[in-house]
This record gives structure tokens, sequence and C-alpha cells, in this order.
């Protein structure tokens, strides 16, 4: 066994001795390696457009002054154009007007003295009867504003320079019937038993308004007239009545909807003394 020229590891491995620690490649089981996933492409990021930038527009051209001037000069033209028209414009042959001149009656003066005669002898009804107005928007204005409806007691408020008619006392455009030496008092007592001196007075007719102050008059009081309660407030008013009018959330402000002075004054010293 000296002479055999094999190594020993070529021997043993012919006798089917296999060297420690080594195995046998024949029996090694064959390892199969999964395949390989292909990579998934990665998604692109999402880039967010320009917004669209709006063109500014341009600017409105300026109107010229002159031809607002002059556009207003135009109006007030035509306005007085108009109203000189119907100035020249001859009267209607069946205008009441055209009737009288006719008859000989001539001017505003005689036209007075005509109808005064009329009523004295009681013959109005046979021309009121038959009068057309052609422009109530112009009647109606004189009919509120000129003509007072009294019941005719000395108590009651009426207002000089006013055509005033004596009507019966529930018909009065100042009381309605009611007792007004009452309201008058209940007012008076009411505003002075709160420190109130100075009362504003906001909304009403101007024909209102003025029965107010002279249906209220007292020394240590004092009624006013104003514009709004802001300003009532701002010259010192102490009370503020709204009538008619929307009145502003404030101290002693008082909003009524009363239909003649005397109402006004009932209701402001209920709401006082309640």
């Amino acid at each position: 066994m000296g002479d055999d020229p094999r190594t020993f590891d070529e021997l043993m491995a012919k006798m089917g001795v296999e060297k420690l620690g080594r195995k046998s490649a024949k029996n090694k089981p064959a390892v199969r390696e999964a395949p390989k996933e292909a990579p998934k492409p990665r998604p692109r990021p999402k880039v967010a457009k320009p917004a669209a930038v709006a063109e500014p527009k341009p600017a409105p051209p300026q109107k010229d002054p002159r031809e607002t001037e002059l556009e207003e000069a135009r109006a007030t033209i035509a306005t007085l154009s108009a109203e000189l028209d119907e100035a020249r414009r001859p009267p209607d042959p069946s205008s009441l007007q055209a009737l009288l001149e006719t008859r000989g009656i001539r001017g505003a003066d005689e036209a007075r003295g005509l109808l005064e005669a009329l009523a004295q002898a009681r013959l109005t009804d046979a021309l009121v009867g038959e009068l057309v107005v052609r422009r109530p928007d112009r009647i109606a204005p004189l009919l509120r504003d000129k003509v007072l409806l009294s019941c005719g007691r000395p108590e009651c408020p009426t207002i000089p320079g006013l055509a005033v008619l004596v009507v019966p006392a529930e018909r009065c455009d100042a009381c309605g019937g009611a007792d007004v030496d009452r309201a008058r008092r209940r007012f008076q007592d009411a505003c002075l038993v709160h420190g109130i001196l100075v009362v504003g007075v906001v909304g009403g007719s101007v024909r209102d308004q003025r029965l107010l102050e002279r249906a209220s008059t007292h020394h240590r009081l004092a009624l006013r007239v104003f514009g709004s309660a802001a300003d009532a407030r701002a010259a010192g008013a102490q009370l503020v009545i709204a009538w008619n009018a929307p009145v502003e959330a404030g101290p002693r402000a008082i909003a009524t909807h009363a239909r003649n002075a005397v109402a006004l004054m009932d209701e402001v010293a209920e709401s006082l003394l309640s």
C-alpha cells in the first residue's frame, strides 16, 4: 500500500468514504431560486398645473364731469319747458276758471269772493257736485296740509293760517273726540316724574307735529321736532317719540302709530307710567 501512488483522499473516495465536513454534491438537493419580479414603475409625481392668470380688466373710462353737468342742465331745461308750456296753455273751456271769466269774474280775489257768497247763500252743493279735478295729486296735499278739521272746543289745539272747518268731535284732526285736558296733564306729569324735560319727536306729518307742539305746552317741558332719533339724542332729548317712523334702539325711545296728537300723548303717558 505504501507503493500505491494515489493519495489517501483518492483511496478513501474509491472506497466510498467521504471526507469529513464535505457533503456529496450528488446528494445535495438543488435549490430553485424564485423568479425575480420585474420592478414596478414608480408613479410619476403629479405636477400642479399653473393657475390661469386672469388678465386685468381695463378700467372703465371716467365720465367727464362736464357731461354730467350737461345732462343735469338738459333735465332742468326740459322740466322748465314743460311747466312753461302748461302755463301758456289756454284754459280748458270747460274748466271753472274759464267759466268764471266768461261770466265776468276775473282774478283770484273775485273767485274767492264768489265762493264766500255761494257759501253764505248755501249754493255750494250745486257747484261742488259738478267739479272734476284734473290733477288730484295737487289737490290732495292741499286738503291734507292746509285744511284742519276741528271740533271747535277751546281746549283743542288749532294752527294759525290753516282753513279750519268745524266738524263733529270724532272727526277732529287734533283730538278725535278724546279728553284733551286729561291727555295733556297725564303726558306732562309722566314726563316730569321721570325727569324728562326735553322730548324729541321724529316722524308724523307737519300738521300733526304742530298740533302736538301746541297741545303739549308746559313751561318746564320742551317738545322739539327732529329728522332722526340720533339727531334728537345729540340735541339732548331725554325721550324720543317715533311717530309712524322707525326708532333706533336706545334708552327711552317710544314708537307709536297714534292717529292724532291727543292720542299720542295718552299712549306715551301710559307707556311711561306703566
